[in-house]
């Protein structure tokens, strides 16, 4: 299998060198990112990760310390706080394709960089484009990932908030990333909302 990836990796660098644009590369990218991720070279996939999002037009710092986090955090809890699940739910579907393609590399680049800082910046663009771009998919992991960060921050009423949003948006885009949301939602802020053993069935409804 570990041949069966590598091999996949070199078919992949002629359609890269041939693509003319970012849009022409992005399949490929998103492969070669998969095929880093079955070879358990996570830093690698973040990394290209990063620089597909930064072609896209979304790019992050390189030096990441505790109080760009806070800043960031706290300008995405100005976004959230106030707005009514309805509301939300309400916003336009994103329709610039760099914007939905970014979406897409967030996600992936989110949920393998979980162990670092490089998570938190990911989540939280996903979180600023779905409510000035409009939403997709994604925004439903988007959500539920912003609801684990802000319940190991101590928010954990804008945590409760952003789970319901996160829920709410499922239903909205028929259950697509269900299994990883309620994952997520399972192993944080739904510990402090229903029993341990609603938790547990949620976890493995999730599995």
């Amino acid at each position: 299998a570990h041949g069966d990836n590598e091999n996949a990796i070199l078919s992949l660098e002629p359609v890269l060198s041939q693509g003319k644009t970012v849009q022409d590369q992005l399949r490929a990218q998103h492969a070669y990112m998969l095929a880093l991720i079955a070879q358990g070279l996570l830093n690698e996939a973040v990394q290209r990760g990063l620089a597909v999002l930064e072609k896209l037009g979304e790019s992050f710092p390189s030096d990441i310390d505790r109080n760009t986090i806070v800043e960031e955090l706290n300008k995405t809890e100005d976004l959230i706080r106030g707005r009514s699940v309805e509301s939300i739910l309400e916003c336009s579907l994103v329709a610039d394709e760099n914007k939905l393609a970014a979406m897409k590399f967030l996600t992936v680049t989110a949920r393998i960089a979980y162990n670092s800082n490089q998570n938190f910046f990911p989540v939280l663009r996903m979180i600023n484009i779905s409510l000035t771009n409009g939403l997709c998919p994604e925004s439903s992991f988007a959500f539920a990932s912003a609801a684990f960060l802000l319940c190991n921050h101590g928010h954990r009423d804008l945590a409760t908030h952003c789970a319901d949003i996160a829920l709410a948006l499922l239903k909205k885009f028929d259950h697509q990333y269900e299994h990883v949301v309620l994952l997520i939602l399972g192993l944080s802020i739904h510990q402090y909302r229903q029993p341990m053993q609603a938790c547990l069935d949620q976890i493995r409804q999730a599995g």
